[in-house]
């Protein structure tokens, strides 16, 4: 068959992609851009080593004759830790398309691990997080605080409260809690 396969493996913290035709004396023809290859791209010679994500498209050619396009696309899961030094964390890489990945945070010494978060926005509170079908280039940060931390969720009025997602303060630390006023309430 003319037809290129893609296969792809980690090696030495990179990705090493492989293209293959069961052709037998077929030149191979790929890009790493996304665009479409044609006779006049890179002519595969051995491994393509990718350190971020990107698009590897091939097409294979013999005697004039050219099969269609493959493509794989691939995406960096970049995994990150904050405040730096506060825990560590594994699971940078770069994977394909649709795949998932599990990440883990451990907390140093006299840190709380508070969850992962992308964008702001809380994930997950589980030390050990499954990224499912990773579909484009994510940064997702393990929160971390240290010492023991005070926690304070509040329910006054209609004040801005989420018991889900309560905050978080370093001892020494302080906050400013607002509630609306009430007729028929006070403060003391």
């Amino acid at each position: 068959d003319l037809y290129p396969v893609i296969k792809y493996q980690k090696q030495d913290g990179k990705l090493a992609v492989t293209i293959t035709t069961g052709t037998s004396g077929a030149k191979i023809y790929y890009t790493t851009d996304g665009t479409v290859p044609t006779k006049t791209s890179l002519l595969y010679s051995g491994k393509i080593y990718l350190e971020n994500g990107g698009k590897i498209s091939a097409i294979a050619v013999k005697d004039g004759v050219e099969s269609e396009v493959a493509a794989m696309q691939f995406y960096s899961l970049t995994v990150t830790a904050d405040p730096e030094g506060a825990g560590t964390v594994t699971g940078n890489e770069i994977v394909a398309e649709g795949e998932s990945r599990t990440i883990t945070a451990t907390p140093a010494e006299g840190c709380q691990f508070m969850g992962w978060y992308e964008n702001g926005v809380l994930l997950s509170r589980e030390i050990t997080y499954t990224v499912e079908g990773i579909s484009s280039d994510r940064i997702i940060t393990a929160r971390f605080i240290s010492g023991d931390a005070v926690t304070f969720t509040y329910d006054v009025g209609t004040g801005n409260n989420d018991p889900e997602n309560p905050e978080y303060l370093n001892p020494g630390e302080s906050a400013v809690l607002k509630a609306p006023s009430r007729k028929g309430y006070f403060f003391k």
